[in-house]
């Protein structure tokens, strides 16, 4: 019976076609067309960013509690229609793991893209590394426009602020002290679902935004040293 099957796939034509495989193309195609359009969407977000401390809603709160908290990102990821508590509650500051942070409004829109992206990584675990190694990426273009907004100056430079004062770089060092604490945090969401030998793909990458990101908080040290001179 397998040769006749075999004889007519060769006399037909006929390609056998993996539907698993299909399936997986298909979501890394999705992946790629998401990241694209959130990447055009992060650079409207800090073209249009005032660089002035925000005020935080308890809508932006409840999705860095839910990044931080399994239990709870699982609890919404199921029901995508529950409420968030204190939505409306509004306060100075965010907070994550190790403390509460004043930060700008790009940032809290940022996480959401983030949140957005664990949300997607969870649906497709097939394609979790693929989504994964994207949000990095996504992640990596907020800190590097960012910084050469700020630190290198960009931001005076296209007349978007009359100067970069130590306020902007204190709201900036806060963002990015903020997204330090928060990298272990996407990293167990993003994780989960993933092999070991995946794991240690993306542990990699995790590591490497970590150390851009400590360059950039580096630098922003440094640059209120010569400010002080």
């Amino acid at each position: 019976m397998q040769a006749l099957t075999e004889n007519l796939k060769t006399h037909y034509k006929i390609v056998t076609v993996n539907i698993y495989n299909i399936s997986e193309e298909n979501q890394k195609r999705f992946f790629a067309e998401f990241k694209a359009k959130k990447q055009e969407e992060l650079k409207q977000i800090l073209d249009s960013e005032p660089w002035t401390q925000a005020q935080v809603s308890g809508y932006f709160q409840a999705i860095v509690d839910r990044i931080n908290n399994p239990e709870a990102f699982e609890q919404a990821f199921n029901n995508p229609s529950l409420a968030v508590k204190d939505a409306d509650v509004v306060k100075d500051v965010i907070t994550s793991g190790s403390g509460d942070y004043k930060v700008v409004i790009s940032l809290m829109k940022f996480m959401s893209i983030v949140y957005e992206s664990l949300r997607l990584i969870r649906s497709f675990p097939q394609c979790s590394m693929d989504g994964t190694l994207k949000m990095i990426e996504l992640i990596k273009i907020f800190n590097s426009i960012s910084c050469n907004l700020i630190l290198g100056g960009g931001a005076y430079i296209q007349k978007r602020l009359d100067s970069i004062t130590s306020k902007h770089l204190n709201l900036v060092s806060n963002c990015i002290s903020f997204l330090l604490d928060e990298v272990p945090y996407i990293q167990t969401q993003a994780e989960l679902k993933m092999s070991e030998l995946q794991r240690k793909q993306t542990s990699l990458e995790f590591q490497k935004i970590i150390q851009e990101l400590q360059l950039h908080k580096d630098g922003i040290a440094e640059k209120f040293k010569e400010l002080k001179k």
